[in-house]
């Protein structure tokens, strides 16, 4: 049961608070094109909104070096991409127990009732793309598990 991921990722998306408008863009485009669904709640982005205190917090796939995720999953659909460099989910192999869900330290796999799967993020890169404001941004990381700087994103140094 589970795979234990021993090699750590190569991308992760930055999120940067200070420019984002809660507007959801990001999770609509990343259901919309990940499952042809329509709505925020299907997204691999989860936005924890606090409107009153115009507060947000966002639950994305950090790419764990060891991720919990991973090795929990009883058909060990959750594997490393080589050529992506990042842990993914297979959606065929996924069965939709939900365990990565309950696994995941930052909230960041959604289990997705309607289609009985689990969404994680796989780093499309439409979210980043889509963005208004560009808080979102792609980097890269190093062998030491630093960011370099982000390809893009006006939150993250390149306005």
């Amino acid at each position: 049961m589970g795979v234990m991921i021993s090699q750590p990722a190569k991308r992760r998306i930055k999120f940067d608070p200070e420019y984002c408008r809660m507007c959801e863009t990001c999770s609509a485009i990343c259901a919309l094109n990940k499952w042809g669904l329509t709505g925020t709640a299907f997204g691999a982005m989860n936005l924890d909104l606090d409107y009153d205190s115009v507060d947000v917090h966002i639950g994305f796939c950090r790419q764990c070096p060891a991720p919990s995720c991973a090795a929990v999953c009883p058909v060990d659909a959750i594997q490393y991409n080589v050529e992506k460099g990042i842990a993914e989910t297979d959606v065929e192999v996924c069965i939709g127990c939900g365990a990565c869900a309950d696994a995941c330290p930052v909230g960041a796999i959604s289990y997705i009732k309607d289609i009985r799967k689990a969404a994680k993020c796989d780093l499309c890169g439409l979210c980043v793309q889509e963005c208004p404001t560009k808080c979102l941004a792609i980097v890269e990381i190093t062998k030491t598990g630093r960011e370099k700087a982000p390809k893009s994103g006006k939150g993250q140094g390149n306005d």
